[in-house]
């Protein structure tokens, strides 16, 4: 991936509705002023920082909640219980033999 491709996947994760599939992030190297030069502003020569173009929405805090546009980011942990119960001995006996200092406890 080039660095316009992880921008485009970066702003995707974050903003989803509001990002054209062919939007890419306009980096140094793309060598195109971004507007009209003012009196002595020549910041329409550099790339706008990749903050401003990748995270276009405030994000909002509730609780352990991020709300960013219209999409909810948070965490989540599950526990999941064994799929196949098996007894002690099941799994002792399925240890393979050839690992060092096994064979002599089984």
């Amino acid at each position: 991936m080039d660095i316009h491709e992880v921008g485009r996947e970066i702003r995707r994760q974050l903003e989803r509705n509001s990002t054209p599939a062919v939007w890419q992030p306009h980096l140094p190297e793309d060598a195109r002023p971004a507007g009209w030069r003012q009196g002595g502003d020549t910041s329409v020569f550099h790339a706008p920082s990749l903050n401003l173009q990748l995270f276009t929405t405030q994000p909002e805090t509730h609780g352990s909640l991020i709300q960013a546009g219209e999409l909810w980011h948070g965490m989540v942990a599950i526990t999941l219980p064994p799929q196949n119960l098996r007894t002690f001995n099941q799994l002792v006996r399925d240890v393979p033999r050839a690992i060092p200092g096994v064979s002599g406890w089984i």
